[in-house]
């Protein structure tokens, strides 16, 4: 991939107004993180929303500006249930991405088994 993506603002620069409302909701599903095509390792989502995730995970080496594969530990096997996200910030073990699509509409996409992670989430 040769084109920067481009960078959101800080949340600590924009106005209340100016910043997502959708909420995230907790969750503790696993995940494979893939990155190149390799295996980085598991890693637990802490929360998600339809339009990124925080998840932890032990030795991960992920770096902020690279694009991550995710994919839920229930479908090991299934790239249809892949999903790409930009990571936006990393502190120790816990990282915050950023979905290059959003998990909302489209049947083209993984949407349906991570809208699923999203509604078993509680609020």
């Amino acid at each position: 991939m040769s084109q920067r993506l481009a960078r959101l603002p800080s949340i600590h620069t924009l106005k209340p107004a100016e910043r997502r409302r959708e909420g995230r909701h907790p969750s503790r599903h696993g995940v494979v993180v893939r990155c190149d095509a390799a295996l980085r390792g598991s890693a637990w989502l802490i929360d998600i929303s339809p339009y990124g995730c925080a998840l932890w995970g032990r030795g991960l080496a992920l770096r902020c500006g690279v694009v991550v594969t995710l994919r839920p530990i229930e479908a090991p096997h299934s790239a249809e249930t892949d999903l790409d996200a930009i990571v936006r910030w990393i502190r120790e073990d816990t990282a915050g991405l950023e979905f290059l699509r959003p998990l909302t509409g489209s049947a083209k996409r993984p949407a349906a088994v991570w809208q699923a992670i999203v509604s078993e989430s509680p609020p």
